[in-house]
């Protein structure tokens, strides 16, 4: 009997604590905004790039976690006295953790709004050189097989993405807000038989 309890226990902890996890990769991002500090010059166009973003989704919590090997930031060139060059960051280690505060009105994460935190490190450059971030974002997300029909390893697309939060690197707090182009949006749309089995798909229904 004491066995049989212990058995018990441990299958129904196994299933309170039970997670569904959805991997999922994108090609990578552009993003493009500004950002804004206190101090002289006040606001700065800026932009960045990630490629191969690999994402760990979690349908229970609406937890998600994701990496990439390459984020390289082109224009926070925000100038002041301990940063007299501006500032850009090439890093190698990358991830963010985020909570999709609508998943449970959307099983498949295709409608988003998150608090995310990202972090990224080891710049080549510089190596003490890092990024924090942290914020809200409104995403829509379309998966693989609503582009790429039959091939479930193809990456997802995000169509949108507007962020806005807070930004600390090079000693330096500052406010941002950016949008993001998809790069697999950009090659879906000069793709024309993706784009056509999209839209007889849309048809036969």
């Amino acid at each position: 009997m004491k066995k049989l309890l212990i058995i018990l226990f441990i299958f129904f902890s196994f299933k309170i604590y039970a997670i569904d996890i959805q991997p999922y990769w994108q090609i990578g991002e552009a993003r493009f905004g500004g950002v804004f500090q206190n101090k002289k010059p006040k606001t700065d166009i800026e932009g960045s790039i990630s490629a191969v973003k690999f994402f760990f989704y979690d349908l229970d919590t609406g937890l998600n976690f994701s990496l990439m090997p390459l984020y390289l930031d082109l224009g926070t060139e925000i100038k002041n006295d301990k940063n007299p060059n501006g500032i850009y960051i090439m890093s190698f280690i990358n991830v963010e953790l985020a909570f999709n505060t609508l998943y449970k009105l959307s099983d498949s994460n295709k409608y988003a709004l998150t608090l995310f935190t990202s972090f990224h490190s080891i710049d080549p450059i510089k190596i003490s050189r890092f990024q924090l971030n942290t914020g809200l974002e409104f995403a829509i997300t379309l998966s693989n097989v609503e582009i790429y029909e039959d091939k479930p390893l193809a990456p997802k697309v995000k169509i949108l993405s507007i962020r806005t939060g807070f930004r600390y690197m090079q000693k330096q707090p500052m406010f941002f807000f950016d949008i993001g182009i998809d790069l697999g949006s950009l090659f879906w749309a000069l793709t024309p038989s993706l784009k056509e089995n999209q839209k007889t798909k849309k048809q036969n229904r």
